[in-house]
């Protein structure tokens, strides 16, 4: 029998430890498609004009943390017998880093106050840390917990930092996107993920339907604190603010 060993990378144990904080969460995913024809040609405009590099995902940061504005409850967090409903929307995502090996990974980074950024903004802060190396991405992220100590402690002692909702806020942000369209163009492909925040977005793959961009979409919800019609009217927001970009410049 023949087999290939490699080195397991810590930061998937980092990784892990977060994704097990979703266990005992009842979630709800709701998957949909959205029409991001003129959205992708607003984006190819601004990259045919010379001008910082433009992201669909700048625009979906964007979208997200205007849609969670409109309806807060969306990334609400519960601490004992109540709700804490954050004013600031800031929205955890992936960017992906390559190693000194030449393999890439994606690595967590927060777009804090998102709802108060331009799609500028958020643009050129994803390019600017684009920019950056992994090894000073990570030398600007605190360590929470020691990896040598065990799971079960590991993770008693996270579910006790977070506790406190400005440490949860601080490490985790209020709300999750991730996409892994851009590795399945062409294809319909929506991605649920494994996540413990109150509402994360998915974003898909991107198909063609009659000359139409459309895109593949998942909405997680924490169903223990939202019920589906809120879930759906925010879904609903999110989902027309992508079908109808505006101005990208503003």
């Amino acid at each position: 029998m023949s087999f290939t060993e490699i080195p397991f990378p810590d930061f998937r144990n980092n990784l892990k430890d977060f994704l097990d904080l979703s266990h005992g969460i009842n979630f709800i995913s709701g998957m949909s498609e959205a029409d991001v024809t003129e959205l992708s040609k607003k984006v190819a405009l601004i990259q045919k004009d010379g001008r910082n590099e433009a992201s669909l995902i700048a625009y979906f940061i964007w979208a997200t943390s205007r849609a969670i504005a409109e309806h807060p409850k969306v990334q609400a967090i519960k601490r004992g017998n109540k709700l804490i409903i954050f004013d600031d929307v800031d929205v955890a995502t992936m960017i992906e880093k390559e190693l000194e090996d030449g393999s890439k990974i994606p690595f967590p980074y927060i777009i804090r106050a998102a709802q108060n950024k331009s799609f500028t903004d958020i643009n050129a802060e994803i390019n600017k840390v684009r920019e950056l190396s992994f090894a000073e991405l990570k030398g600007k992220k605190k360590t929470a917990i020691i990896k040598w100590l065990p799971k079960s402690l590991r993770m008693r002692i996270l579910r006790f930092a977070l506790k406190s909702p400005n440490k949860a806020k601080e490490a985790m942000g209020t709300v999750g996107l991730t996409s892994i369209g851009k590795e399945l163009k062409g294809r319909r492909f929506w991605a649920d993920p494994v996540t413990p925040y109150t509402c994360t977005l998915a974003i898909g793959s991107i198909f063609k339907n009659q000359n139409r961009e459309m895109l593949c979409l998942t909405m997680k919800i924490n169903h223990d604190l939202i019920d589906g019609v809120p879930a759906a009217k925010f879904g609903e927001t999110f989902i027309n603010l992508l079908e109808n970009p505006g101005n990208l410049d503003q």
